[in-house]
């Protein structure tokens, strides 16, 4: 895991993955925000072989730039969305 992503989630105010639901939330508190961003992830997981990749199939926050970004990085990952 990228060290910048370790020092965001490390301000995570809460993390919650709900496996049967195939469902993931994070809420945290940027530095800099006064509110918190909360975001909402359903996935899939595909198995081929001895490997498994985990598929968003949704990823929304409750702020509309936040989408934006979201979007513009799954569409340009290795992720499939």
């Amino acid at each position: 895991m990228p060290e910048e992503l370790i020092d965001i989630l490390k301000n995570s105010l809460s993390f919650s993955v709900n496996a049967n639901k195939k469902t993931a939330d994070l809420t945290l508190l940027p530095h800099g925000e006064d509110k918190p961003i909360s975001f909402h992830v359903n996935y899939r997981l595909e198995e081929s072989g001895e490997n498994t990749e985990i598929i968003i199939t949704n990823a929304a926050s409750d702020r509309i730039w936040v989408n934006e970004l979201i979007k513009m990085w799954l569409e340009q990952s290795d992720f499939h969305y």
